[in-house]
């Protein structure tokens, strides 16, 4: 199981490094469709305005992040607040 998922995860990047135009016009579309699905089960369902509102931050960092997709500076300072913004979306 942990090399079917290790080579399908190699596929995926190879993918990715082949069509990096199509990968970041997906990616940025995925973004904002996660964006729009919090936000209308927010006001549809009654989610929690402080969950949804984290979310939604990360995922504008995280949209911040495709400006220079697929190169990841580890300095950047958004790239540092993503990270961030993940582990208290785990924890």
């Amino acid at each position: 199981l942990t090399l079917a998922i290790a080579s399908g995860l190699y596929y995926l990047s190879e993918l990715v490094e082949e069509h990096t135009v199509i990968a970041k016009r997906l990616l940025t579309r995925m973004i904002y469709t996660v964006i729009g699905v919090q936000a209308t089960l927010w006001l549809i369902d009654g989610f929690p305005f402080w969950a949804t509102l984290l979310g939604v931050v990360s995922h504008v960092v995280y949209l911040g992040n495709m400006r220079r997709f697929p190169f990841v500076q580890l300095s950047d300072p958004l790239f540092i607040i993503s990270c961030c913004t993940l582990y208290d979306l785990l924890s």
